[in-house]
């Protein structure tokens, strides 16, 4: 297939949005977020590589299911970036869940200076249960703009174990839409690590759309000076007893900014609902910045929903308590940051990727104090 034909239809929608103006129009979604420093950039490439699976072109993957992939593929994924990824002809692959026991290794990589475009498809066997590690990554060779959409549909009795690390180059950027899509007994565990870029923006969205569908959610962000971490999350429960866990949590440095906006829908005939949304930020030296825009809309009664936010110094009657029992202000700073940010990180559920982001915490402290 010379051209990605059954996406001819999405990518015109998509033009004709994009046309509309630049997502640094769209103000109320980017009240904390500018995108200034990404106008004008040159198109550059990225790099993607799997390792324990085979990502199949749009010919291969059409073969072996076209309807469920004409369903899917530029149909998930709302919002300006992923218009204008789809405006841009992104690179496109798909990668097919099929039962096994070995984590995949995704690894992305933007190369060279200018704004690449990523465009991938999860699809998900009925039944089946992986684990998928994806890598956000560049060659430090200049600003390079990084812009992915995921979108992932997850069949009945599936379940999607995956961990997003993000360390890019302090000097470059990134724009994610991961759309997610979950049917009957589906189940997503999802955590977020952002520990790079001057710029990262996640938009999140999440559809429970049938029946006993489940999603836990986490995400830690660590900005430091100058850099802007951002979680946009929009997560709907579509159909009745579909539960939701969300956790989001953020340690900013000096002149970092970390920012979290979760909106929670609850439709009509979404009985028997739970979902439970929890965002915290600690601030860690001046002009250090968490802004938290927790949502609930609910449409139905009997359902149990509830969120929460906090945002502040770190404590200083625990900082008291540590340093009375002989451990100097750096490593009181370091175990309480642990502490915080070891809820997040427990859930990765990898041993080596736990302590790896731990000691990135440790560094974080260590370089501020």
């Amino acid at each position: 297939m010379s051209q990605l034909a059954s996406l001819q239809g999405s990518r015109e929608a998509a033009v004709a949005r994009h046309s509309q103006g630049a997502p640094e129009s769209r103000r109320e979604a980017n009240k904390y977020t500018s995108y200034r420093a990404l106008e004008g950039l040159s198109r550059a490439s990225a790099s993607l590589i799997c390792e324990g699976a085979e990502l199949l072109d749009l010919e291969a993957a059409m073969t072996r299911d076209p309807e469920r992939v004409k369903a899917c593929l530029g149909s998930l994924a709302t919002g300006p970036w992923a218009d204008t990824a789809l405006a841009s002809k992104p690179n496109l692959a798909v990668l097919w869940l099929s039962p096994g026991d070995e984590t995949l290794r995704v690894s992305l990589r933007g190369q060279g200076a200018g704004q690449s475009h990523q465009h991938l498809l999860l699809l998900s066997d009925p039944d089946c249960q992986r684990s998928v590690h994806l890598e956000l990554l560049d060659d430090a060779s200049g600003s390079h703009h990084l812009n992915l959409v995921i979108e992932a549909d997850l069949a009945e009795s599936s379940r999607l174990d995956l961990s997003v690390s993000q360390a890019m180059s302090s000097e470059s950027y990134v724009t994610a839409t991961w759309a997610f899509r979950l049917a009957k007994k589906a189940n997503l565990h999802a955590v977020w690590m952002d520990f790079g870029a001057a710029l990262a923006r996640h938009d999140l969205q999440v559809d429970l759309a049938e029946p006993q569908a489940r999603a836990e959610l986490a995400g830690l962000m660590l900005p430091k000076l100058g850099q802007h971490h951002d979680q946009h999350l929009t997560l709907h429960h579509g159909a009745s007893d579909t539960h939701s866990q969300q956790l989001f949590k953020g340690l900013v440095g000096a002149r970092g900014r970390s920012v979290f906006s979760g909106r929670v829908e609850i439709k009509e005939g979404a009985a028997g609902c739970s979902s439970h949304q929890l965002c915290r930020g600690i601030l860690l030296g001046d002009g250090a910045e968490f802004d938290a825009r927790p949502q609930l809309l609910i449409c139905i009664d009997a359902v149990e929903a509830s969120h929460g936010a906090s945002c502040g110094a770190m404590d200083e009657k625990s900082m008291f308590f540590l340093r009375s029992r002989g451990l100097d202000e750096l490593a009181a700073k370091q175990l309480l940051a642990e502490a915080f940010a070891g809820e997040v990180i427990e859930l990765l559920g990898d041993p080596s990727r736990s302590e790896s982001t731990l000691q990135r915490v440790r560094s974080m402290i260590q370089e501020i104090h």
